[in-house]
């Protein structure tokens, strides 16, 4: 405790300490005079800026009012054009009703002058009214009925010229209309004649005086000669402004302008102190402020030292903390790492990584705070499942790293079900549509020496390399040089591709019904002159991953292109050849360029090359619309277009239905059961519906002579497969196309069974 008290101990101030203070309280002192004599000038400041804002509001409102009142005369004359046309009074009344609706009018009826009868029903007094109103108007005009309506009206011209279109405005429309939203509601609006007769009266006359006592006030000789200067204005239509007491000795500003229709003129009252009683509030607010800035600084000056030598040790818990969770941070796990594993002995810990799949699907859909509430819950379970000398931290976004004591995989595997089976429990239990699932990599430390970043690096592989496994993923050698093996074939693609070390090889299409080559499909290969030939499956995938399947393609197409000059300039008639399009490419909306500009550089004609599309390209409703764009472009280009891999997705019928496509391949999994009766049914109705679309069907990965003898009598029209050619080099289709040799060395006959000499 004396340790404790003595931390807490103030020491004196140094000399440049106390200078500082002094000089602080030198500048409050000055700014609080500066701020007395400002106030001293503010009051006029504001009086000018009060009478100009009300007069530029008040102005607006006018252009407003006189602009609706206009279009609502407009309105009616086209309105009583249209009457003449209308067929029967229902019709007119109907018409006139939405009409009503639509302008906001209390009433809109049109009234026979001779007959005194009106197109809807009101009362005869209010008729009476009206047609008093109207006595002598031969042309359009909006007048005042006895303050209590306001009438719009237009002659309609008919057989009698005896009917009047009436647009009527009660007295609560009227004030809504004149009523503004300005001046904090602490406005007050209405309309004038040039005698000064109020036309339009406010709703509600209680906030200041009463209008009608306002050309009676007489306090003194200035505020009369504003008035009588008012009154002089409104009859010649001339804007102005002044301000004066009222009868109960408020402050007001009265604004004045012409609204241009008929001789009204709108008055607009406001308090003189709109402006000036905010200003006050920021005044008093700036002293009080000030005030307590002093105060808070005499506290602070008191505990500064209290604070720096408390910083060090704040400093120190926030390196090692985790702001989210409140938990350990990456550094902190680090350091119990080497605390607690890195003296232990060869596999006695275990390290996991655990990731949460998809987790910027949560931030997108239920927001930052939802998602972060669920890591901090996460966070806290995995807490709960730690033992002694284990421990847990989260060290990156929606990733984990958990410190196991284990002696074997089987061990922590264990573990980890129960920790994920009580997320999966916590995921049932969340308001969210959504299910929780972890990606977990995992690593023994048999080498406690090992850098800690080494290991972490290691576990991360493990965790990387297998996303779309369910159970944990243990790191080890072959991970690494799968890894490794990635990274190369990446870094020697460029080159690759300089030295022309990608290939084409053709796979050829034939026609069951003839038993005729009648096209081609372009693979690549790629033999490296130190790897020697590479699997498609070790490249492709990894190309799709890092993006330079688009320039792989780009490469296919110009071979493709370079054989079929040639082929051409022999004087040959080429197959077509379809090639390979990446959904890649759909990332860039101008891709389908370079591959014009490649059949237009070669010189060959339109339909010659098909370009091969995946139905897995397809994600939703507007990635459909753009694929559909890109084959209508493709058509344009001289292309033509073909669906690969079709039937095995959702959308195969919606597909064909809304996409131009001129060839379908069936997937080869279509016919591993070609014995099957439902089988067969489902491929003669996709042929079927294709041949009545116009589309070609080309079946592919076609190994046996039944699945031949099938689809020729299905009406098939190209088969691909096994059972008449592997891929061929360049070299091999040429000699294979004069003299064609089925896999099975033998000659096929119209059936599909080997032929006996």
């Amino acid at each position: 405790m004396k340790k404790e008290s003595s931390s807490l101990r103030i020491q004196p101030l140094l000399p440049r300490h106390r200078l500082q203070i002094t000089l602080f309280f030198m500048l409050l002192a000055a700014a609080l005079i500066v701020m007395v004599w400002n106030m001293a000038n503010l009051n006029d400041a504001l009086k000018i800026s009060t009478m100009q804002y009300a007069s530029d509001v008040s102005y607006q409102l006018t252009e407003d009012l006189a602009s609706r009142i206009q279009s609502n005369k407009t309105e009616l004359e086209l309105i009583a054009d249209s009457l003449p046309r209308l067929n029967g009074a229902q019709a007119e009344a109907e018409f006139l009703e939405r009409k009503r609706k639509i302008l906001d009018f209390d009433e809109l009826l049109a009234i026979d002058l001779q007959t005194r009868t009106s197109s809807a029903q009101i009362s005869e007094e209010l008729l009476d009214k009206i047609i008093a109103a109207l006595e002598g108007m031969e042309e359009s005009a909006v007048i005042s009925a006895e303050g209590q309506y306001l009438l719009f009206f237009t002659p309609v011209s008919d057989a009698q010229n005896s009917k009047v279109l009436v647009g009527i405005r009660n007295q609560q429309n009227i004030q809504n209309l004149i009523q503004p939203l300005s001046f904090n509601g602490r406005g007050l609006n209405c309309i004038v004649d040039s005698q000064g007769q109020v036309v339009i009266s406010p709703a509600d006359v209680q906030s200041f005086m009463q209008l009608d006592d306002l050309f009676q006030s007489e306090t003194d000789n200035e505020t009369v000669q504003a008035i009588r200067e008012m009154e002089n204005n409104i009859a010649k239509g001339i804007s102005g402004a002044f301000e004066f007491t009222s009868a109960d000795q408020r402050r007001l500003i009265m604004v004045y302008h012409s609204l241009k229709v008929n001789d009204w003129t709108l008055l607009t009252l406001v308090p003189s102190d709109l402006i000036a009683e905010t200003a006050e509030e920021y005044v008093t607010r700036s002293f009080l402020i000030l005030g307590v800035s002093f105060a808070v600084f005499v506290l602070l000056l008191i505990n500064i030292l209290y604070v720096v030598r408390r910083f060090g040790q704040r400093m120190k818990k926030l390196a090692f903390t985790d702001p989210l969770t409140g938990g350990m941070n990456a550094a902190a796990f680090q350091a119990e790492y080497l605390r607690c594993v890195a003296p232990a002995r060869p596999s006695s810990f275990a390290v996991v990584l655990v990731n949460v799949r998809g987790f910027k699907w949560l931030n997108e859909n239920y927001g930052i705070t939802a998602a972060d509430q669920i890591l901090q819950t996460l966070y806290r379970l995995f807490i709960q499942h730690m033992k002694e000398e284990e421990f847990a931290a989260r060290v990156e976004a929606d990733h984990f790293f958990l410190c196991l004591k284990a002696s074997s995989q089987k061990e922590v595997k264990q573990r980890l079900e129960e920790i994920v089976s009580t997320v999966e429990t916590l995921s049932r239990k969340m308001n969210v549509q959504y299910r929780l699932r972890l990606q977990i990599g995992a690593l023994m430390i048999d080498q406690p020496q090992l850098d800690v970043m080494r290991v972490q690096d290691r576990v991360r592989v493990a965790c990387h390399l297998h996303q779309e496994q369910e159970e944990p993923v243990f790191f080890t050698e072959e991970l690494l040089n799968a890894q490794k093996r990635e990274q190369e074939l990446s870094h020697q693609f460029e080159a690759s591709v300089r030295d022309g070390d990608f290939f084409v090889v053709f796979q050829p299409k034939v026609d069951p019904m003839h038993q005729r080559l009648c096209g081609a499909e372009a693979l690549v290969r790629w033999r490296h002159p130190k790897l020697g030939l590479i699997a498609p499956s070790d490249f492709i995938p990894l190309f799709e991953k890092d993006g330079n399947v688009c320039q792989l393609d780009l490469v296919v197409m110009e071979q493709v292109c370079r054989w079929l000059r040639h082929q051409l300039d022999l004087g040959k008639k080429p197959v077509p050849v379809s090639v390979n399009l990446s959904r890649m490419h759909f990332r860039n909306p101008h891709f389908l360029d370079e591959f014009r500009d490649l059949r237009i550089r070669y010189d060959l004609p339109a339909g010659l090359i098909e370009l091969e599309l995946t139905e897995s390209i397809c994600f939703d409703r507007q990635q459909r619309r753009l694929v559909q764009r890109t084959i209508e472009q493709m058509h344009t280009y001289g292309f033509r277009c073909s669906i690969d891999d079709f039937g095995v997705g959702f959308s195969s019928l919606a597909l064909i239905r809304e996409w131009e496509i001129d060839t379908i391949k069936l997937d080869r999994q279509f016919f591993e059961e070609i014995s099957d009766i439902r089988a067969q049914e489902v491929i003669v109705s996709f042929i079927e519906l294709a041949h009545k679309l116009r589309i070609q069907v080309v079946a592919e990965g076609i190994e046996s002579g039944d699945q031949v003898e099938f689809l020729r009598r299905a009406g098939c029209d190209q088969i691909q497969g096994f059972v008449y050619s592997r891929p061929l080099t360049l070299s091999e289709f040429e000699n294979w196309e004069v003299s064609p040799r089925w896999e099975t060395g033998k000659e096929l006959d119209f059936s599909g069974r080997p032929v006996i000499h």
